[in-house]
């Protein structure tokens, strides 16, 4: 199962670097490193955790729960990072885009914690 998820990671990794890609060669020559490095939210918190699943089979706790907050921080990180490129390449600028930085952070520790607790009553 954890092989599907990496090849899940991997597309979504590659889907952020075309996309940011495309949206580089439309944007006149002004570039955002929100938008540049899109791809490495999907890369450093799914594609890297799951080769340690992989490589370590110790690491391994069935937890649904701490899957779903871990997509749902990914994907609010990837949400905020590309709005932030967007609107910095349009060239302005907003105050309300940290708050996806925060939830997301918010919820890749809350992943964390239901995963600890799962994995410590594995042991």
């Amino acid at each position: 199962m954890s092989s599907k998820r990496l090849l899940s990671y991997a597309l979504i990794t590659l889907v952020c670097g075309l996309f940011s890609v495309v949206y580089e060669l439309f944007s006149h020559g002004v570039y955002s490193n929100f938008m540049v490095y899109l791809f490495a939210i999907p890369l450093l918190l799914g594609v890297v955790p799951e080769l340690l699943v992989l490589a370590l089979p110790i690491l391994r706790v069935d937890s649904p729960w701490a899957r779903l907050v871990q997509n749902l921080a990914i994907a609010t990180l990837i949400s905020g990072s590309a709005i932030q490129g967007v609107i910095e390449i349009y060239g302005t600028t907003s105050g309300y885009i940290v708050y996806y930085f925060v939830a997301g952070a918010v919820l890749l520790v809350t992943s964390g914690v239901i995963w600890a607790a799962k994995y410590r009553r594995h042991e």
